[in-house]
């Protein structure tokens, strides 16, 4: 069994802090209770949270609970995890509304599904217990998993307890025994210590390997990888989740092609279990990975702040796809604001640490065509880089820097030549920019045909300087 003593007083402490602080509004604190509720009524879930908190509390307004729990309510259906988990306190608890254990249960798995952490505990605790909902103690201990993961470490605490439990119960695959007996739930208790939680840190130190049993089985040649891992090989941490993931690797991949993502797996959780101690243990891969299943969706739920949590400790620790990914997120303003010049920095990190896409992804944030050579314009050297992985704005920076001596020694010819490689990658600008070396003779021999044919391709691209170009050079042709 899981350590229930502890979950009870942690589920009070919980309900103190989730009304409090239950919404992800940095600035929903200094907001008004008017100011709440318009936005509320515009569509934003989060905004009807921090107002049902406000009701709750009495804070600008008298006390309401009855309004607290409709505001909650909206909120919760809008998609707020946090509304979702103060709901089901509320009827957890049982003293400001009746007590009703069901429907507790079932919020927490609404909470839990929009990756809350207590929402992961609690739901982990009613599967366990058979409180509101049938008992599972497999689900339980995969929803204590998916706490610990979420940064919880009682979920750490209560997973692995279940862990030690179940070691060669029913309804386990032949690898999740093998893994028990090698000592999982070691893995997680060392994770809930990192993250603080003083009885993971004791369960951790009282940590005795179990002897293996003959006939359990594991992935070829990954005994030994084991063994390593529990004594704190990022390496052998970072292998094993491989072989548990069905693959003979766990691919880095960048957020932008989820169709890439491996389908034929054992255990996706389990992988990440062995993921997330590599990454504990400075695996810079291990990291970015973490980030990527959480950043898609992976067999888990859609973490985008973890993801990014996640994608800059790996690059943090030399991953450069981990910095192109928190270029990502800054250059669409996920999870976070907009920022273009923090996309710079990461995407020239990334570029830097031998990455083609950060030096492919560099110039999307750097527009030549607007500001030729701008003081933080990237360098030729990450240009070259970008151009040759196929990256048109790359291949156009190259050719604004030759054309005006900025950043390169002045070369019409070459700059010639990066605007058409430019203009064949899909650059209407390149394509203008060639046009008009074409019509002044400028690094290549003058040609009103051609400078017609490539401001053409920019006007039909919606260039509408080069269409301006186009009608006065086919004028002055007669």
């Amino acid at each position: 069994m899981s350590g229930g003593r502890w979950v009870l007083p942690a589920l009070a402490l919980l309900f103190a802090l989730a009304l409090y602080a239950a919404s992800p509004l940095a600035t929903a604190a200094e907001r008004t209770l008017p100011d709440l509720q318009q936005a509320c009524d515009g569509g934003d879930a989060e905004a009807c949270n921090a107002a049902g908190v406000r009701h709750f509390m009495g804070e600008g307004t008298q006390k309401s609970v009855e309004r607290a729990l409709a505001l909650y309510a909206q909120a919760c259906d809008g998609g707020s995890a946090f509304a979702c988990q103060n709901m089901a306190l509320l009827y957890d608890n049982g003293k400001d509304v009746p007590k009703d254990v069901a429907k507790a249960s079932a919020l927490y798995r609404r909470a839990c599904d929009g990756a809350h952490p207590a929402g992961c505990l609690n739901w982990g605790w009613a599967l366990e217990h058979g409180e509101g909902v049938a008992k599972d103690v497999h689900q339980a201990r995969h929803h204590y998993v998916l706490a610990c993961e979420l940064g919880h470490g009682l979920g750490c605490a209560n997973a692995g307890l279940l862990n030690r439990q179940l070691q060669g119960g029913d309804g386990q695959t032949a690898w999740q025994l093998g893994v028990a007996k090698h000592g999982s739930q070691k893995l997680l208790w060392d994770h809930g210590c990192r993250l603080g939680h003083a009885r993971s840190c004791e369960l951790a130190r009282s940590y005795e390997p179990p002897q293996q049993q003959p006939g359990v089985w594991t992935p070829s040649g990954t005994s030994e990888k084991l063994a390593g891992c529990l004594q704190d090989s990022a390496r052998d941490c970072y292998e094993v989740a491989s072989a548990v993931s069905g693959d003979n690797y766990i691919e880095r991949l960048d957020i932008s092609r989820p169709k890439d993502l491996p389908t034929k797996v054992r255990d996706f959780q389990m992988a990440r279990l062995f993921l997330l101690r590599a990454c504990d243990l400075g695996h810079a891969d291990a990291c970015t990975d973490l980030g990527v299943q959480y950043y898609n969706g992976t067999q888990v739920f859609k973490a985008l702040s973890l993801a990014m949590d996640r994608f800059i400790e790996g690059c943090d620790l030399g991953n450069g796809m981990g910095c192109d990914n928190v270029g990502v997120m800054f250059r669409g303003g996920v999870q976070v604001n907009k920022s273009p010049d923090s996309a710079g920095n990461y995407f020239h990190k990334a570029c830097e640490l031998g990455t083609p896409k950060g030096c492919a992804d560099l110039p999307s944030v750097w527009k030549p065509e607007a500001n030729p050579w701008p003081p933080t314009a990237p360098s030729t050297q990450a240009l070259q880089k970008a151009c040759k992985a196929g990256q048109a704005d790359g291949c156009l920076g190259l050719g604004q820097a030759y054309a005006t001596g900025q950043g390169a020694p002045r070369s019409a010819f070459l700059a010639a030549g990066y605007h058409a490689k430019a203009c064949d990658a899909g650059s209407a600008a390149a394509c203008h920019a060639l046009g008009r070396q074409f019509e002044a003779g400028d690094g290549v021999r003058r040609s009103r045909v051609r400078a017609l044919d490539f401001m053409e391709m920019a006007c039909n691209a919606g260039t509408e300087a080069a269409c301006a170009d186009f009608r006065r050079l086919k004028a002055a042709a007669g």
